[in-house]
């Protein structure tokens, strides 16, 4: 039972990490659109999302390898 409570909250971070760099990715990739002065707070975003997304992926492969 404590194995499966600990799989459920690794999933949950896995899944928060991965939304809010989607939500990071979407944002930069619009903040230019809205002002030009807001290049480089895009790319910042961007990078951002990205390094969440990967974290999320990363940790929730090795999560699933240790499954099987």
């Amino acid at each position: 039972m404590e194995e499966t409570k600990k799989h459920r909250f690794s999933a949950l971070v896995n899944g928060i990490c991965i939304g809010v760099g989607m939500i990071f990715i979407l944002l930069g990739a619009i903040m230019p659109l809205t002002s030009a002065d807001m290049l480089v707070q895009g790319l910042l975003s961007i990078i951002g999302g990205l390094v969440a997304t990967v974290i999320g992926v990363v940790v929730e492969v090795y999560n699933w390898a240790q499954l099987r």
